[in-house]
């Protein structure tokens, strides 16, 4: 009996781990400081695909006063070019706020071709 409980754990921390190391949505965004702010952006749709509705995921934060908070009104003066790297073509785009979730922005967008895409 204690050797079947050990196996049926064993089991389950092995499916668990499996899962946890397959999963990149979250290790997909990228955080970086700009100055006061912390800025993470990725895809809303992580992995992006060629012919899919997605769209930037960008969260803006202030780290001013030691605690974390979400900056409003970006949308108004901040842009995101986005270039497939492979042939360089580029595009900007303006965001959008999304509702109820300050300091959170978005663009909707459809990438048209495979490969990587640079977010600025």
């Amino acid at each position: 009996m204690r050797i079947s409980f050990f196996i049926r754990l064993l089991t389950i921390i092995t499916v668990l781990s499996v899962f946890v190391l397959s999963s990149t949505n979250a290790l997909a965004h990228e955080r970086r400081g700009v100055g006061k702010y912390q800025v993470v952006v990725g895809w809303i749709v992580e992995p992006a695909l060629e012919g899919q509705k997605n769209g930037v995921d960008l969260r803006v934060t202030s780290n001013v006063t030691g605690e974390s908070k979400s900056v409003e009104g970006v949308e108004k003066t901040l842009q995101v070019e986005i270039t497939h790297v492979s042939t360089g073509v580029s595009k900007v785009f303006s965001l959008r706020t999304i509702f109820r979730d300050p300091g959170h922005y978005t663009t909707d967008l459809i990438l048209t071709a495979p490969g990587v895409y640079r977010m600025r």
